[in-house]
């Protein structure tokens, strides 16, 4: 079915029996590694596929996902690559993923003989949940050449068991702030800040916390935003105000000037005084 302008039906075509063929055996299978832990709206998530080759078989393997749930995006440029037997997919959730869960299945498509030859692993379960962490901003600012703090609230929704890596992202170009650790009984993070004299001034809106849960052994990765920093230029300095002398600069010492080695008739004269 084609349809045209206003969804109506352009070119309609019904076919009774549906076509299939018997092929020979694609010469590889896939099957996908079911995550342990959930994607979390806002979050993150690498989906291994391992692929089981035949004997001689090493063309690359085109994988992405054959329908991605509501909400959720996946990368469309994943192959596994001439002789290797595992690829990564990049997945992500947004705030309004349909929380379930869902069943996914990846296609895959590698060059044999003269054409390609498709194929699809067995449906998993990808679990899309809540994030575990709530994150609220407060609005920091920062001097060139100063340092600041960016404080951010913190509401552990889910409880989890040890300490949680968490990083500010999207800082300006030559400003930075150290990563921190999460715990569940956390309240309140307060990131340093430090700009160096040459950094941009300006306001930064799209600033973001990446956060790390190790669950099952596996990582439960949250991107949760949004915070805004200000990074101004030093204020000049006020009319009339009292010019404040600079301190004598304490001036180096001399250096002794390298005293000159002996003759060999001194060393000797040396060494026969030393005997007495």
């Amino acid at each position: 079915m084609v349809r045209g302008q206003n969804n109506t039906d352009f070119f309609v075509e019904k076919l009774p029996t549906l076509a299939m063929v018997v092929s020979q055996k694609a010469p590889y299978s896939l099957q996908i590694v079911e995550p342990k832990v959930p994607l979390v709206q806002n979050g993150v998530m690498q989906l291994k596929v391992v692929a089981t080759r035949d004997e001689g078989f090493t063309a690359p393997i085109k994988v992405d996902l054959l329908l991605n749930p509501p909400g959720v995006n996946s990368s469309r440029e994943v192959s596994i690559a001439e002789g290797q037997t595992e690829a990564l997919i990049s997945i992500n959730a947004a705030g309004n993923a349909q929380v379930k869960d869902h069943s996914i299945a990846v296609r895959a498509s590698a060059a044999v003989g003269n054409g390609p030859v498709i194929g699809a692993t067995p449906f998993s379960t990808l679990k899309v949940a809540e994030p575990y962490v709530k994150l609220t901003y407060q609005q920091a600012a920062i001097e060139l050449g100063g340092e600041s703090a960016m404080v951010v609230g913190v509401e552990v929704v889910k409880p989890f068991e040890g300490e949680a890596d968490i990083t500010l992202v999207g800082l300006p170009n030559k400003v930075t702030a150290p990563p921190m650790k999460l715990t569940k009984e956390t309240k309140e993070l307060i990131f340093p800040l430090k700009a160096e004299a040459d950094a941009p001034p300006g306001m930064n809106k799209n600033l973001f916390c990446t956060i790390v849960i190790m669950e099952n052994g596996e990582p439960v990765t949250h991107n949760l935003g949004s915070g805004t920093l200000r990074v101004d230029k030093p204020l000049p300095p006020k009319p009339n105000a009292p010019v404040v002398a600079e301190a004598p600069k304490e001036q180096p010492k001399p250096q002794e000037a390298p005293k000159k080695p002996l003759s060999r008739l001194e060393q000797l004269r040396l060494e026969q005084k030393q005997r007495l």
